[in-house]
């Protein structure tokens, strides 16, 4: 199989079907080709790249599906000791801007704060609290073994705490941003004065409380 191809394809035609069983099967695809990491070990920085913007414009666009799927083919690509698809990030530099935006969005306390008029239906509930936690996954991926990613991504800390505010009932969600909290703060001082200063600890600590 050609990973870099079908999976261009496949992610160009959900810019095609906006809903519909043809886009779910085609979402269903992606993630099983993400999942297939023997597959993955051939995707290349320059489709990374591609997917990269496609991320950043389901961002914008507002469909968390094609959010979520990109994030694990970028996670997910990522996986291992070959750092060229984590350069090819980095020098791009959209991904900090598109993780800052989504967690604005979708994450923030503004966000989490809804009327019985703006809660969200249960299943946009349940498309969100997905992107979060591939979001979250993607981030702590880049950030594993990569001083770099863990110091740009230092502005996307708020963020990261702010999903546990507002996912403390997802342990998936829970799981993820402490997981990304434990990687962005290796061997990193400024991220680890950044947890403190937005109150990171506390929140944890509160949340893991009302969980138990």
């Amino acid at each position: 199989m050609d990973v870099n191809g079908t999976i261009t394809a496949l992610l160009n035609r959900l810019t095609i079907f906006s809903s519909g069983e043809e886009r779910v099967a085609h979402i269903e695809e992606v993630e099983e080709i993400a999942n297939n990491l023997s597959l993955m070990k051939d995707f290349s920085p320059e489709t990374a790249v591609r997917c990269c913007a496609d991320f950043e414009a389901a961002i914008a666009a507002g469909e968390l599906d094609t959010v979520a799927v990109t994030s694990l083919v970028l996670a997910n690509s990522c996986i291992g000791d070959d750092q060229r698809i984590r350069w090819a990030l980095l020098a791009d530099s959209r991904i900090v801007a598109a993780v800052q935006d989504f967690f604005g969005k979708y994450v923030s306390p503004a966000a989490a704060t809804t009327t019985p008029a703006t809660k969200p239906s249960p299943s946009l509930l349940k498309q969100t609290t997905k992107a979060t936690f591939h979001v979250l996954d993607l981030v702590a991926t880049l950030s594993t073994n990569n001083g770099d990613f863990r110091s740009v991504f230092r502005e996307t800390l708020p963020g990261v705490v702010n999903s546990i505010r507002c996912f403390k009932t997802s342990l998936d969600v829970l799981f993820a941003a402490s997981c990304t909290v434990a990687t962005l703060t290796i061997a990193d001082t400024l991220n680890g004065k950044e947890v403190v200063q937005c109150n990171g600890m506390q929140v944890m600590l509160e949340v893991f409380k009302y969980c138990a």
